[in-house]
């Protein structure tokens, strides 16, 4: 999959966050704002969009906060994801 900066981009199902004791992030959506390629594998940065900013956990957003995480972001490796229309 050929990625760039500014594609809307899909959790795929089965994606969990390692910090919020397996928290499930299947179909959060975002826009990419980083590409970090190496030799082993592409982690992208992506900015959540409103819709999934909406329906964070309030626990998760409340912790974020306490441990002074971004949560409007988060970056994951490329096979986390897959390119979407901004329609989707």
């Amino acid at each position: 999959m050929k990625i760039k900066i500014g594609d809307s981009v899909c959790v795929k199902k089965g994606v969990r966050d390692t910090d919020f004791k397996g928290f499930l992030l299947q179909g959060y959506q975002g826009i990419v704002f980083e590409i970090d390629e190496d030799a082993n594998e592409t982690i992208i940065g992506i900015k959540w969009d409103e819709e999934t900013l909406s329906k964070m956990p309030r626990k998760m957003l409340n912790r974020c906060l306490k441990e002074n995480w971004e949560y409007e972001k988060m970056c994951l490796v490329l096979d986390d994801v897959e390119i979407v229309s901004r329609e989707s």
